[in-house]
């Protein structure tokens, strides 16, 4: 193959790199920019039971024209962007489901990562027969945060599903069902 062909290839090829580039960057403005427009952002250190504080983002629809169910997904790898003025810029296809579906979006550092206080422990163990309030685990940490969410003035309509990002747990819970 000669130069004059490779080269006329290789700038075909940057040329509908670039344009791919852009067509995402694009994308991810408008998701972003929807975002903003339909949605405010909170920000929270939320207590759990045994004084450690987990870092929560909160995402609560503006139009306030009903109440709303939450989605909580809790994860170990971050809920960046922070800052109540950054908002997520390409939130993923099932993220960016629950924002068009008006729900109320919460992702929170899971104990002990990036923003979050306490230790990390990956998967931490179940306790069954909580004696303390320092006998905490993944479920302790959910039912408190979904506790001072149902408390906290979101319009939530006091449903919640939860996404534990380190395991793939899904969880339905309402205000009937007692998770204590």
């Amino acid at each position: 193959m000669d130069k004059a062909l490779q080269s006329s290839k290789r700038r075909t090829f940057l040329g509908l790199s670039l344009i791919w580039i852009m067509a995402c960057s694009s994308l991810a403005a408008q998701d972003a920019g929807y975002i903003r427009e339909h949605y405010t952002k909170h920000e929270y250190q939320i207590p759990m039971r045994d004084g450690v504080k987990l870092f929560t983002s909160v995402y609560v629809p503006k139009d306030r024209m009903g109440k709303y169910p939450i989605i909580l997904k809790r994860t170990p790898y971050s809920v960046a962007p922070y800052g109540i003025d950054d908002y997520l810029d390409a939130p993923r296809k099932q993220r960016k489901r629950f924002f068009q579906d008006g729900y109320i979006v919460v992702f929170q550092d899971v104990r002990g990562s990036y923003m979050s206080e306490g230790t990390f422990v990956n998967v931490r163990p179940y306790i069954e027969e909580k004696k303390s309030k320092q006998d905490i685990d993944e479920t302790t940490d959910a039912y408190d945060t979904i506790d001072w969410l149902f408390g906290a003035r979101t319009d939530s309509e006091r449903r919640c599903q939860v996404l534990q990002g380190q395991r793939g747990v899904l969880e339905r819970v309402d205000e009937s069902r007692n998770l204590g």
